[in-house]
């Protein structure tokens, strides 16, 4: 996969040890940026649950698969995009609506949880071979 121009891109192996790495990485990021705590906490928890998606069902837990983040902090805009091997389709709106109805006692409200906290978020699939989830968030 070739790097998107103007973007830093982290490649960590589909495993749980990768979460605790990305969510350290970003918290720094941001910080040392200066971006206001309750934005970074919104782009932090967003990116650790595209993640965890990531490692759990994009990758299935595969530590010999990578999952790769891209991103690009601006002065006035954070963009990631994360992909991970899986390739495996779904509909978004589904599982987000459904986070909305049930009452769940734990998980399955990633997607709702990103779409509150992000600015935009899209979903990319290139079936059977990767699953792209692309965040967004203006820092002002």
């Amino acid at each position: 996969m070739i790097p998107l121009r103007g973007f830093t891109r982290l490649e960590l192996p589909a495993e749980l040890a990768s979460l605790a790495k990305v969510d350290a990485h970003f918290r720094s990021l941001l910080s040392a940026a200066g971006v206001a705590a309750v934005v970074s906490e919104d782009i932090v928890l967003s990116v650790n649950e595209a993640m965890n998606n990531a490692v759990d069902h994009g990758s299935r837990y595969q530590r010999d698969l990578t999952v790769t983040l891209d991103y690009r902090l601006e002065s006035d805009r954070f963009v990631l995009l994360l992909t991970d091997p899986g390739g495996r389709t779904f509909d978004p709106g589904y599982f987000r609506e459904l986070a909305i109805r049930k009452d769940w006692a734990i998980g399955g409200r990633g997607i709702l949880i990103m779409h509150e906290l992000m600015d935009e978020l899209l979903f990319f699939f290139i079936p059977g071979r990767s699953t792209t989830v692309m965040l967004a968030k203006a820092l002002g």
